[in-house]
């Protein structure tokens, strides 16, 4: 008899249901505290995946936006083209380096993270306008808005 694959993402909802705590740093506490040996090392498996992505893009990004604009090999600036050219690109159905990318590859990683950064601003447009309704009905915490008017802004 197989045992059930672990799901990361429905025992982590489980754990943000469960806690009074906005800290996520207190919700995974929990989680480890809580989490059963058998299922560590699934979950670090799904974890490190976006964790190793998250890290090469941040230092891809400090590389670029740090180095000087001359591009003689053995540079600061060659040596972050270098580090971009081994950024992850998502492409839709797999992840491969930028290097390693067609032109529909990388057009398929734009399209991924500007659906990304939609999400971002849309998320953005909707704080701004809880915030406005705050204003306008002098409440001082979003709680007092009550919970219709809150479903209605991030429904709507």
């Amino acid at each position: 008899m197989s045992a059930e694959p672990f799901d990361l993402r429905a025992t982590v909802r489980a754990a943000l249901d469960a806690s009074a705590d906005a800290d996520p740093h207190a919700v995974v506490a929990g989680l480890v505290a809580d989490l059963p040996a058998r299922h560590l090392r699934p979950a670090l498996t799904q974890t490190l995946s976006s964790y190793v992505v998250q890290l090469a893009t941040a230092d891809r990004a400090r590389a670029l936006n740090g180095a000087p604009r001359t591009g003689e090999p053995g540079s600061p600036r060659w040596k972050a083209t270098a580090l971009a050219l081994r950024q992850p690109i998502h492409t839709g159905d797999q992840w491969k380096h930028l290097r390693d990318c067609t032109r529909d590859d990388v057009l398929a990683g734009a399209a991924h993270r500007r659906r990304q950064a939609d999400g971002l601003v849309d998320h953005a447009e909707r704080l701004e306008k809880l915030a406005a309704l705050m204003d306008e009905r002098g409440a001082t915490i979003a709680g007092d808005l009550g919970e219709d008017t809150v479903r209605e802004v991030f429904e709507s």
